[in-house]
């Protein structure tokens, strides 16, 4: 915990959960150890690929270069997905849900791409797009909405036998046998 001192008289405690909320709802401290670990992502490419790249395609950062694209792209999406309005992805769920299985199909039609013999993605261009990452992340969303405890507001009534065991002290703290 630590105290801010708002006038001389007045000091607030707040923990490092409060963190984000002050700083307007957005977590920099996230943001940073992303960034670094999207940089080292490409200082460890460069170095395990530029000899290839150099003899395969003539420019020693053709690997790093498709990966900064790649890195610019989703975070274009992030910038995206975090202007948008909580209330409206949580109603979007289903859709979001839909899109992913739906792509999932397009595997297997005349959009479908096989590399290396598996039959994984969806070629748009100069793009490959991989389904399966956007199903994971669809699916995180629809079992958040669907599973007992994601909201306080529809699950407040749920019998004690129905929470979750970390809601709960073990046995063993609750009762002496010894005493």
């Amino acid at each position: 915990m630590s105290a801010v001192a708002t006038s001389p008289h007045d000091t607030q405690t707040t923990t490092a959960v409060d963190a984000p909320a002050r700083a307007g709802g957005f977590d920099w401290p996230l943001l940073g150890f992303a960034s670094t670990l999207a940089a080292l992502g490409l200082l460890m490419i460069l170095s395990a690929s530029s000899l290839d790249a150099d003899m395969t395609y003539g420019n020693a950062f053709h690997f790093v270069t498709r990966q900064v694209v790649g890195l610019g792209l989703g975070a274009l999406a992030s910038a995206v997905i975090l202007s948008v309005p909580w209330s409206w992805l949580r109603r979007s769920v289903w859709l979001a849900y839909g899109a992913s299985f739906v792509s999932l199909l397009l595997v297997m039609s005349p959009l479908g791409h096989s590399a290396k013999g598996a039959a994984r993605w969806i070629k748009l261009g100069p793009l490959n797009l991989q389904p399966s990452e956007f199903a994971k992340v669809a699916l995180m969303l629809k079992l958040r909405n669907t599973l007992p405890g994601s909201s306080q507001r529809r699950f407040s009534r749920t019998p004690q036998k129905m929470r979750s065991a970390t809601d709960s002290k073990p046995a063993s703290f609750t009762s002496n046998p010894g005493e």
